[in-house]
Order: C-alpha cells, then structure tokens, then sequence
C-alpha cells in the first residue's frame, strides 16, 4: 500500500462527501425499506463542523493526492448510567474504501489509525454498527479481531 494516512481537512470535503453518497446508495439498495433514495446523512456544512471538531476525528487515505479510503469516528462518555457502566468508548461512525483501492489494506490501516487513537485517549473499546445485509464489511471487521456485542432484531409488520 502507498497510501499516506492523515487526519481529514477541509479540503477533502467534497470527497468525504462523495464516499457518504457510495454509502447511502449501498445502504438503500440494502435496505430500500429503511433508507431513503439519494440522501447523505451530513451536508457539506455539517461536515466542515465536524472536521473542526476534536471530539469526532476523520482520517483518510490518501494515494497521489487523491483520497481513496476515510474512517469517520467519535469519542463517547458513558458516566453514571442506571444499567451501564463508566465506558469511554471509540465508536467508528463510517468506514469507506473506494472499491478501486480494496484489498490494499487500506481498511486495515484506517483501523490501525483508529485504535491507536483510541488507545492514546485511553478508551475501554472501539465500537462499531454494521448493518446485516453488508456481509463484506462483517467479514473484515472479523477478519480485523471484532467480535458481535450485540444484535438488533426486528419483526417487520
């Protein structure tokens, strides 16, 4: 791989955003019945206010001068919870490789980066949502030591 992994700057906004539209589309055709058709969950505005944000990293990959790979990640305080316990938890929001760059090793060192940062914060565990239809993602996050925490069932009516 001769990617070059840094943290996301302004200037790779509309990037950002065009691999959160690859996302949205993958996610509608997974799930047509939960996900709307052409909707982005962050406007470019959004964005910029999250890059500014010290609490919501972004790192992206990027192979001559061109990014091909960002995980999208967030810092969260579990404190004085009735049920849980104290948990500072790393929670990865997105994680996206352009098909073109898969298989490169690219999501590993994205993880890498990742976990590191997590470490560094002294977090108790990095966490993560994957959706069930995207079995890809599930075999690299296996593939990469996660294991299931938990499992939302639903019943549709």
């Amino acid at each position: 791989m001769d990617c070059k992994i840094r943290k996301a700057e302004a200037r790779d906004a509309d990037m950002l955003l065009f691999y959160l539209g690859e996302i949205a589309k993958q996610h509608n055709a997974g799930r047509k019945d939960i996900f709307k058709c052409g909707s982005i969950k962050y406007t470019k505005e959004d964005l910029l206010l999250i890059l500014q944000d010290e609490s919501k990293p972004i790192f992206v990959a990027e192979r001559d001068k061109k990014v091909v790979g960002y995980i999208m990640c967030k810092y969260r305080n579990i404190k004085a919870d009735i049920l849980f316990r104290d948990r500072f938890v790393f929670y990865i929001d997105d994680l996206y490789v352009d098909h073109l760059s898969r298989g490169e090793r690219i999501g590993s060192s994205l993880m890498d980066i990742a976990v590191a940062a997590a470490k560094e914060k002294q977090c108790d565990a990095v966490e993560l949502n994957v959706w069930e239809f995207n079995k890809d993602a599930i075999a690299f996050y296996e593939k990469y030591g996660m294991k299931t925490q938990r499992r939302i069932l639903e019943l549709n009516i």
